[in-house]
């Protein structure tokens, strides 16, 4: 899991968090190359001693040795240096940046590159390093004021002739650019001088969200009021003195031209002391206001060119008024501490004052951080507060940083739910803020966006904004699909960018993983997988790994479920091959065999021709692709997002000795219901309440929330209810229920139990349903989305006049839909009148016979959503949320409208009550809803929404399945396809 090294307890802010993204507000470039990277001590990023005193500490101080042991978990070594630096002769300083920032789930970095060292990257070395297709990390440059000023005046100083600076001659040379200093650092309005000016053409570059100023090191924090510095201009004594000395200290340079003015190959100048310092840091206040950008200032914890004193943020308190009446934000940088206190209590009482709480907790001792944060969130609002990690020189300091402030803020706002302060949904809703969305609207960045609060922590009526793209895998927020933004998605797709998140660290929270299953889902409904070793797993979505993903062959989506062949009339064959592609983003450890992961699936076009790196774009037929697609067009056309809950219905079966001559096909392939109870027996619960805690266990260990669990009317039948995420989130979801529920009855069974997905199996029983919820959601005010699906008084009530529209438009053409919601032969047993799954074409509120319903429950317009009954797990999930939602979308493009509602069982209301209402009896057999698939308006919308080419093969699997299957009674069908679903 990303950012940290033991699985957190659920039910608390540390779990809702651990894989939420972290924009690293501010860092710094690591070393140039590997080089300089393995001869680098690791104790230069754990204590801000240097030289001597840095040798003294020795690495005995326990930032270090906690380090150490992360750094290690990291690496899958030993908790000693040596190993640690064999880990890297083996590595690269790229590979080990983009490994530290996957499995520190950093998603962005502000990157500080005015330290001038000569051993440190490049601000585009890191750029280029961190935009790789398997990681995608954007990088924003942070600009120091102090480095471009020195920058200047060693532009200023090369003028003079080689000698001038130390030689008593050439006194007007030096008097012309004392002169021109005193323009550029003495102003009492900086915006007139030549500095001025390209400080701030430099800062016009979209590149840059935020300047710094160092001027902690440089003068102190007690910065005067610019009244007070205008009287003790450079030109008196003390300035002229710096001045001079300034002079005097650049020597004869080796001049090389560089990107902002002259740099210098030998000394390098440094503006320090006041009033030069302060002067400078009024100029970046000044380009702040003038290009609107945040502004940065170190406070508190440094190194020995620091006086620690002089590093109060209390003494910035006439700046920050300044800066207030420019409108510019101000940032102090890793929590003032010790002065946390001051710097809170100014985030507190200043609009315009944002308090950053990196660096000092990866220094200091647990306790000590600890406290630390207690003081930042005693008084400092919540939504002012930001996260970094201040990594600098090795990535390990990113990893180690990241795991330290996710760490601390989680369980810092766990004191506070603890002691009522805080509910626990707010909590992490701050703790995404933190983590994450307060950096991303105090520097307006578009990219990465902001992050939605887990959907672990919110209750069913929660106002956070849902998106499609939540994927419920222990909180990983895949950023594929709907509920990005659509430029965004378009530049994804294009690159190839579908593996944007990490997977969990190797053995983080269990056992090593050894095998990685890709699971797809065919249009006949039945999952696949192929399995990798993890290190092939790892090195396919890492740095060095390419984008081919594994071959498949074509025909994969032609196959029915009774055969493993290419179907006639699919428009695919067995020749040429897509690429089975993981999406990193939902790996998730198996709970029932912790030592096997599984992530789902993108099947994508093998790409170039010329075999380079890189698939091609997702293939017309992937399911889970198509479903992308279609909600992001949703959501692009009517500003609407799809969620979805759902019902999955299964009979735990026991292995029998066959009975070939048995009646019932289950007994013929050696199968016997588990118990003949009843619809929500206790019973069930007292016969087998140790199985119902293996299977609620299973689902929950990937990351799905159960809603309820209980006996279903058959023998040994149950339902499971997952509430309602992102559309293509469900889908996923039901993909992960019916993995989890097979996989824990067999683990729990010793092999001698299964867990059936059939539509229909037992002859005089209820049949096993997948019934979809879905609702309609939409930017309320404020900005929060709300459910949109209900509302409405009229003849549709409850449901809203666009919710109303959009269920006709299922309901329209529900008698094709049905090939691919229900399109099994064995689907047909099931689908039969007062069974409670929708026989009869109407709608109702809350009427359970009918097989689409309007539900309401107990949360009113907020909880009103549409049920669809006819679904089975006959379905690919993905195909048949799509084919709702494109059903739904004409309906609501052509105004379609829904008949009056049923309030009786349609089956029993007799043929007069069916004819006067327009009640139709819904398709008998495969053939029938292919038929009415085939009909203007059905046929059309669905090829729209999820493509000609998918619904082609997905009609192809149907027809091929009813002329094998059609004509064989439901004994026979189970005794085929017991053990398929």
């Amino acid at each position: 899991m990303a950012g940290s090294p033991r699985a957190a307890p659920a039910g608390t802010v540390r779990a809702a968090l651990e894989d939420v993204p972290l924009l690293d507000q501010h860092c710094h470039p690591v070393v140039r190359d590997d080089a300089v990277w393995r001869r680098t001590p690791y104790q230069v990023c754990f204590s801000e001693a240097q030289g001597a005193a840095l040798e003294a500490v020795d690495g005995t101080n326990v930032a270090f040795q906690r380090a150490k042991k992360e750094v290690a978990g990291l690496y899958e070594c030993e908790e000693d240096v040596l190993a640690m630096k064999a880990w890297q002769e083996r590595s690269t300083l790229p590979d080990a940046l983009r490994l530290c920032a996957r499995r520190a789930g950093i998603d962005a970095l502000l990157v500080d590159d005015g330290i001038r060292n000569e051993d440190l990257m490049t601000f585009d070395g890191m750029e280029g390093i961190m935009s790789m297709q398997t990681l995608s990390v954007p990088v924003h440059r942070v600009f120091r004021v102090e480095t471009a000023a020195e920058l200047y005046a060693e532009q200023v100083c090369a003028t003079l002739p080689a000698g001038a600076a130390q030689m008593q001659s050439h006194t007007s040379a030096r008097n012309a650019v004392h002169t021109a200093l005193i323009q550029a650092f003495a102003n009492s309005s900086p915006a007139n001088s030549e500095c001025f000016e390209k400080i701030s053409r430099a800062c016009a570059d979209k590149k840059i969200v935020a300047l710094k100023t160092a001027v902690c090191y440089r003068g102190g924090l007690g910065i005067p009021s610019r009244v007070q510095l205008a009287k003790n201009e450079i030109s008196n004594r003390e300035g002229n003195k710096q001045l001079d000395q300034l002079i005097r200290t650049f020597g004869d340079p080796d001049v090389a031209v560089g990107n902002f003015g002259v740099r210098t190959s030998g000394t390098q100048l440094r503006i320090s002391g006041s009033p030069i310092g302060h002067f400078v840091a009024y100029m970046a206040l000044d380009v702040c206001a003038e290009v609107g950008k945040p502004l940065q200032i170190h406070t508190g914890l440094g190194d020995n060119d620091l006086k620690i004193h002089e590093a109060n943020p209390a003494l910035l308190r006439a700046f920050i008024e300044d800066a207030e009446s420019k409108n510019v934000p101000i940032v102090l940088l890793h929590g003032g501490w010790p002065y946390t206190r001051e710097a809170a209590f100014l985030t507190a009482n200043h609009a315009n004052v944002w308090l950053d709480v990196g660096l000092a907790p990866a220094m200091l001792s647990t306790p000590a951080a600890r406290e630390m944060m207690r003081e930042a969130f005693s008084i400092a609002p919540l939504n002012k507060i930001m996260a970094s990690t201040d990594g600098h020189t090795l990535p390990e300091m990113f990893y180690s940083g990241a795991v330290r402030i996710r760490a601390l803020v989680s369980d810092t706002l766990q004191e506070l739910v603890d002691e009522g302060d805080l509910s626990l949904q707010d909590a992490v809703a701050f703790g995404v803020g933190i983590l994450h969305n307060n950096a991303t609207r105090l520097y307006k960045l578009q990219r990465p966006g902001p992050v939605e609060v887990p959907a672990a922590a919110a209750s069913p009526a929660s106002t956070r904004e849902p998106s499609a793209a939540d994927v419920p895998a222990r909180g990983l927020l895949c950023r594929e699909g709907p509920g990005t933004d659509a430029a965004l998605q378009t530049e994804l797709r294009e690159s190839g960018g579908w593996l944007l998140r990490p997977p969990p660290a190797q053995g983080s929270d269990g056992p090593p993983i050894r095998l990685v299953r890709y699971v797809w889902t065919d249009v006949a409904g039945l999952r696949r997988c192929r399995a990798v070793p993890w290190r092939v797993f790892e090195r396919a979505v890492s740095a060095e790994g390419n984008r081919h993903g594994l071959g498949l062959t074509r025909a994969c989506m032609a196959m029915p479920c009774y055969a493993d062949g290419c179907v006639p009339d699919s428009g695919l064959s067995v020749v040429g091959e897509v690429r089975l592609t993981p999406d990193a983003s939902t790996l998730m450890r198996l709970p029932w065999c912790p030592t096997h992961a599984m992530a789902l699936c993108h099947l994508l076009e093998p790409g170039t021709a010329d075999g380079s790196p890189g698939g091609g774009g997702p293939w017309a037929c992937c399911p889970r692709s198509a479903l992308a697609d279609l909600l992001a067009a949703f959501e692009e056309e009517r500003g609407c997002r799809v969620r979805v809950g759902i019902e999955c219905e299964f009979v735990v079966l026991g292995k029998v000795e066959p009975d070939r001559r048995a009646n019932s096909g289950l007994r013929r392939a050696g199968y016997a219901p588990l118990d003949t109870s009843a619809y929500c027996a206790t019973s069930s619960f007292n016969e087998h309440s140790e199985l119902m805690s293996a299977i609620v266990d299973a689902i929950e260990g990937l990351g799905l929330e159960v809603e309820q669990i209980h006996a279903e009317s058959a023998g040994g039948q149950f339902e499971v209810v997952i509430g309602h995420v992102g559309a293509l989130a469900a889908a996923d979801a039901v993909v992960m229920v019916r993995e989890a529920v097979q996989g824990a009855v067999a683990k729990y069974g010793d092999g001698n139990l299964v867990a059936c997905f059939l539509p229909k199996v037992l002859k005089d029983h209820a049949g096993n349903g997948a019934h979809l919820h879905l609702s309609l959601w939409k930017p309320g005010q404020g900005g929060a989305w709300e459910n949109v699906t209900g509302g409405g008084t009229g003849d549709a009530a409850p449901l809203s006049p666009e919710g109303a529209a959009f269920a006709a438009g299922i309901l329209n053409r529900l008698p094709g839909l049905v090939a691919l919601l229900a399109g099994n032969p064995a689907s047909f047993h099931r689908v039969q009148p007062s069974t409670w799954s929708g026989a009869f074409r109407c709608w109702g509120v809350e009427n359970r016979e009918a097989p689409l319903r309007a539900c309401v429950g107990a949360g009113g317009p907020a909880a009103v959503n549409i049920e669809i009954k006819c679904v089975d797990h006959t379905a690919n999930p993905y195909v048949a949320i799509a084919a709702l939602v494109a059903a739904g979308r004409e309906g609501i493009a052509g105004g379609e409208r829904l008949p009056a509602p049923v309030s009786v069982d349609p089956g029993a209301a007799g043929r007069d009550f069916q004819k006067q209402h327009g009640i139709v009896r819904m398709p008998t057999s495969t053939q029938e809803a292919l038929g009415n698939l085939q009909e203007a308006g059905c046929w059309e919308a669905l090829a729209d929404g999820i493509g000609e080419k998918l619904l082609r093969a997905a009609v192809a699997v149907r027809a091929a399945e009813a002329a094998e299957l059609g004509g064989r009674g439901l004994e026979d069908i189970v005794e085929r396809l017991a053990t398929k679903f």
